[in-house]
Formats: structure tokens, C-alpha cells, sequence
């Protein structure tokens, strides 16, 4: 991307990131997102505690939000170690939403909306993790090192001991998938997130949806295909490898309903 016009208030900086992630593939194909879809990635000294993905929803027409103004924002005191991570999570939810995978197209339960979201956090730090640890291979470990400090620094050996023992795991899902279940062992994540779920994201859906008067979303049950679309925005979906357990089952969702009796009600 040398030479092309950075949507950014900081070009020199950000060219900088995006020539690091171009070190590998995958960071490649980030750093194209990103310029693909014209998606803006502001340096902010206030406003922003660490990093957040901000994506403006005008409406709904059947059952698609209408989305517009893609951006990432993040606390300009943050060094680029932690930037490099942190913008592989935020853009990898901002497919979703390209992809129409941000918010459902149904009205799930309380439940479903929590493992929504938690499959969406999964895939979102997995594939931090996965570029952390692949920049980590070739020697650029920065990223890598900031991960460690997080509340997800337990995904970082699963993918890389899958991988040690077989390096296709690297190529063929395994690698992606060991790290996406790690997510889901970590209680305080869970609770965090189900929260946000519960009380922040149903409120906001309501109030589009009320707002929205050419909407046909209707009640309906989250299925395992619906989930299994977020895992085709990777070249391999991690999420159909055969012998690996339902996105719906006990693993993914476990103590959602619990959880949810801890939240008033939005």
C-alpha cells in the first residue's frame, strides 16, 4: 500500500503498522481490507480507552442493516506492538459487519444473542492470535509479547502447540480452531461479554429495529450454519473441521443461562 492514500490522521504511523503486518499473508489480506472498504483508522488522545471498531447503522431494509462510516479508533498512547494485535481483532469484526455478520437477521433469544457474541469475540482474538503468532515466526515478536499481557494470553499456546506438533495445523484450521475453543474456558470473558450482550447490544437492537419500519426481522433460533458463516470469512473455516464438537454445544454456551440471571433486564 506504499503510495496509496491512507484514510487515517496519522499516515506516517499507520503506514508503519501496515508495512509490519505485510510481512506475512495474512496480515496482507488486513491491510487490503482495510484499504478495500475505505475503512478509517483514527490515533485519538481522548475518547478511546484502548481500541474500539465503530460502525454506523442507518437502518434496516428486510433484514439487513445498512451500515456506513467503518472505522477504528485507538489511544494514541499505545505503542505499535499493541496497535498491530489489537487492529487484527477490531477489523476482523468489522467483516463481520461488511459481511453482514455483525448483528443477526432474526431475533434470537437472550441466550442465542450471547453466543452470537461470544463466537464473534472468539473469531475476532483468534485471528489476533493467529497474527501475533505468525509475526512472532519470522522474528517480529512485539505483538506477540503484548498478547501476553492481555486476558487472552491463554489462546496463545493452544494455536502454537497445535501447530508445533503438526505445522499443517498452521494451514488446514486446526491452529485456529484450538485457539477459538481456549476463548470460551476463560469464566470472566464469558460473563463480561454475555453482559455487553444482554445489556447493551439487545437495547440497541430494539431501538433500530423499532426505528426501522421496512424490517422484516422476525423470532427465530440461532442454527449452527448461521454461526458457520463467520468461520467461511476465513480461508478455511475452522469452525466444519470434521471430529470437532457443534458451535452449539455445551462448550460454546456454557453458563450463558446462568449468566444472564446476573443482568437486569436492558
Amino acid at each position: 500500500m506504499t503510495g496509496t492514500t491512507l484514510n487515517t490522521n496519522d499516515p506516517e504511523r499507520l503506514q508503519a503498522i501496515f508495512n509490519r503486518l505485510s510481512q506475512i499473508d495474512e496480515g496482507r489480506a488486513i491491510v487490503d481490507f482495510i484499504h478495500d472498504n475505505n475503512i478509517k483508522v483514527q490515533f485519538n488522545s481522548q475518547d478511546v480507552g484502548f481500541a474500539q471498531n465503530v460502525v454506523i447503522v442507518h437502518e434496516i431494509k428486510d433484514t439487513a442493516f445498512i451500515c456506513s462510516d467503518h472505522s477504528v479508533h485507538f489511544n494514541t498512547k499505545l505503542n505499535d506492538d499493541n496497535i498491530i494485535q489489537a487492529l487484527a481483532h477490531e477489523a476482523q469484526h468489522l467483516m463481520h459487519h461488511i459481511n453482514h455478520l455483525g448483528n443477526p437477521d432474526f431475533w434470537p433469544s437472550d441466550e442465542d444473542h450471547c453466543l452470537i457474541r461470544r463466537v464473534q469475540e472468539a473469531d475476532a482474538q483468534r485471528m489476533a492470535t493467529r497474527i501475533s503468532c505468525l509475526l512472532k515466526r519470522i522474528g517480529d515478536d512485539g505483538p506477540y509479547r503484548e498478547v501476553q499481557k492481555t486476558e487472552f494470553a491463554h489462546m496463545l499456546n493452544p494455536f502454537e502447540a497445535t501447530a508445533e506438533e503438526d505445522e499443517a495445523a498452521l494451514y488446514d484450521g486446526r491452529a485456529d480452531r484450538a485457539a477459538f475453543d481456549s476463548w470460551f474456558t476463560n469464566n470472566a470473558n464469558l460473563r463480561f461479554y454475555d453482559r455487553d450482550a444482554v445489556t447493551n447490544q439487545v437495547s440497541f437492537l430494539k431501538k433500530i429495529i423499532w426505528d426501522s419500519p421496512n424490517h422484516t426481522i422476525r423470532p427465530g433460533t440461532l442454527t449452527e450454519e448461521w454461526l458457520h458463516r463467520i468461520g467461511d470469512l476465513s480461508p478455511v473455516n475452522y469452525m466444519t473441521l470434521p471430529g470437532t464438537p457443534s458451535v452449539l454445544s455445551e462448550h460454546y454456551r456454557r453458563n450463558i443461562a446462568k449468566n444472564i440471571q446476573l443482568f437486569p433486564d436492558p
